[in-house]
């Protein structure tokens, strides 16, 4: 998943909460850095903006 995408979704879940985007999201991020396509200090920036 592009970086771009994963705000997309972040934008969405600000939009709607209810839809339980937040998961997915920390399931992508954990992914992204496991995989080393984004650092753990990335992954904290993009889970303090939720």
């Amino acid at each position: 998943m592009s970086r771009q995408q994963m705000y997309t979704l972040i934008a969405l879940n600000k939009e709607r909460p209810s839809d339980g985007l937040v998961n997915d999201i920390y399931k992508l991020v954990n992914g992204s850095v496991a995989a080393g396509e984004m650092t753990q200090d990335e992954a904290l920036e993009i889970m303090q903006s939720l």
